[in-house]
């Protein structure tokens, strides 16, 4: 076999193609992972007090009649909302950090504002429904894990996060939309978040 030969037979063109597409998901990412750091640098003794109103708003955006329950028992902290549920695209969309308005038609916006609640914990789950072609899907305990404290970590679990929603796509339970609702329930971790939930609940 001639050297030509044995370089071809040696390259394994799908690992190589899924290590190119990992990159490229990397670099794509970095910038959210570093909006996100640099936005928990931001975070002081007033955002526990921004952070409840940000929610509120974000809920009031999503409906015209909102409701909303916020829920201090066992010392945590959840923030329910009757409004529209999530699309790939807002679901996607709060992973990142970004806004979801880029077509002028979605509503819902997860910037800087909404970086104030991780006052509370950087890592929540949300139950809630995800529309997809006028089907609803059950979202159960989805997780956001933001507490890495250096960009690779945290690029790392937007990419996975991303492709969790990918994979509820594929294969989530379709459920009835009637009783649509949505909650995010935060994780505190820290004494200082713990403090941050018993402020809010204090000046709520």
């Amino acid at each position: 076999m001639s050297d030509e030969r044995k370089i071809t037979a040696a390259l394994d063109r799908n690992k190589a193609t899924e290590d190119a597409e990992l990159e490229s998901k990397k670099a794509d990412n970095k910038q959210h992972a570093d909006k996100l750091l640099r936005g928990f640098e931001d975070i002081d003794s007033s955002s526990a007090n921004r952070a409840v109103w940000e929610l509120v708003q974000n809920a009031c955006d999503l409906t015209s009649k909102c409701e909303v329950i916020i829920d201090y028992s066992n010392n945590g902290f959840s923030f329910s909302h009757n409004g529209k549920p999530f699309t790939s695209a807002t679901l996607i969309s709060l992973i990142k950090q970004v806004s979801s308005k880029y077509d002028g038609d979605e509503v819902g916006k997860f910037g800087t504002g909404f970086i104030t609640t991780h006052a509370f914990g950087r890592k929540f789950k949300i139950d809630s429904l995800l529309e997809v072609s006028g089907q609803f899907l059950k979202v159960k305990d989805f997780l956001i894990d933001r507490s890495p404290k250096e960009w690779k970590s945290l690029v790392s679990n937007i990419i996975e996060q991303t492709d969790r929603v990918y994979e509820l796509i594929k294969g989530g339970e379709i459920v009835d939309s009637t009783k649509a609702s949505t909650t995010f329930t935060f994780i505190p971790e820290s004494k200082t978040q713990q403090e941050s939930i018993k402020t809010s609940s204090l000046s709520l």
